[in-house]
């Protein structure tokens, strides 16, 4: 199968499966697959059941090692237009699980975990830049207990020309987020400010040493 999603900016999607059939029980076992969008490949295993008003959902999509940039090409074009001022770089591996019922009307579980190596963050027009970022997380559609999407990210290393920075995060619900940090750092301002968008604030100046 080829196609393209306009909602991804037109990216080229492909998807290569061998699978084996039980007819008699409606049910498929994903043996290899290969998930191509744009330059980005993911493999794929798993089970799929179809049911009379959809299909039933256990797979597994993963990613030993890509390009964070491939990933951040999937960002909806609002979101990617804001990251053209940036330059990153690093690899990204990543496992995700899709369980649940698929229809017309509901849309399965889906659970993203991820790991960031040696990492790079640069602002394009100052050349501030974040270094060494090391990140570990996840990500879920549905928290258990809220029903909201939820990302997690206990442990993000970095260093600010040279300075360490240590933090960890949480943003539940994307439709309305609500952000959770936790930091220690000891940050140049005006070197912060060149990491952020102009737009973002007036003026930045002094330091910052913050152990929230």
């Amino acid at each position: 199968f080829q196609g393209r999603n306009s909602n991804m900016h037109d990216l080229p999607v492909s998807l290569r499966l061998r699978l084996h059939a039980d007819q008699e029980q409606a049910s498929y076992t994903v043996e290899s697959g290969e998930l191509g969008l744009g330059r980005l490949q993911l493999s794929m295993s798993g089970k799929l059941k179809k049911e009379t008003k959809g299909w039933q959902t256990d797979l597994r999509l993963s990613s030993k090692q890509a390009a964070l940039k491939e990933y951040l090409s999937l960002l909806p074009a609002t979101v990617d237009k804001q990251m053209e001022a940036y330059k990153v770089a690093g690899d990204l591996q990543v496992e995700a699980d899709i369980k649940g019922f698929f229809s017309s009307t509901l849309t399965p579980l889906l659970k993203v975990n991820f790991v960031l190596e040696d990492g790079e963050w640069m602002h394009r027009k100052s050349n501030m830049k974040l270094q060494h970022i090391k990140m570990n997380g996840s990500f879920q559609s549905r928290k258990s207990s809220s029903g909201k999407s939820f990302l997690d990210v206990p442990e993000l290393q970095a260093s600010f020309e040279g300075k360490p920075f240590h933090a960890r995060f949480s943003v539940e619900d994307f439709n309305d987020p609500r952000l959770t940090l936790q930091a220690v750092a000891d940050l140049d301002l005006a070197f912060l400010a060149g990491l952020l968008p102009p737009s973002s604030f007036a003026a930045l100046e002094g330091q910052l040493k913050a152990d929230l």
